[in-house]
């Protein structure tokens, strides 16, 4: 069974965001990040049912990064959409209201 995964437009800011800290600390953290990001929405497209965290949103961890994956899954149209790439440490957000912006 396999899912599509697909970004919202924001995650690609959330993206440049991160890979722009990790540049300052050390020119190969990006590349690192990437491939970690790879993994997952590997991992997604196979087996995206992870625990419900909020409102339908099911969160995955990074490897070696404290960044999350904020995701939710559309069963009927085999997707998985995500969200939001996410700092671990701060507060939650709900980034359910991305859906409706």
């Amino acid at each position: 069974m396999n899912f599509k995964v697909k970004n919202l437009p924001e995650v690609e800011e959330d993206i440049k965001y991160a890979l722009l800290y990790y540049f300052k600390i050390n020119n190969k953290l990006p590349q690192q990040f990437l491939d970690r990001l790879e993994e997952i929405n590997s991992l997604l497209s196979t087996n995206p049912f992870f625990e419900i965290k909020y409102n339908q949103v099911r969160t995955i961890s990074f490897k070696q990064f404290p960044y999350l994956t904020h995701f939710i899954i559309n069963e009927s149209s085999k997707e998985v959409i995500i969200l939001a790439i996410a700092y671990a440490k701060e507060d939650t957000i709900n980034y359910s209201t991305r859906l409706s912006e």
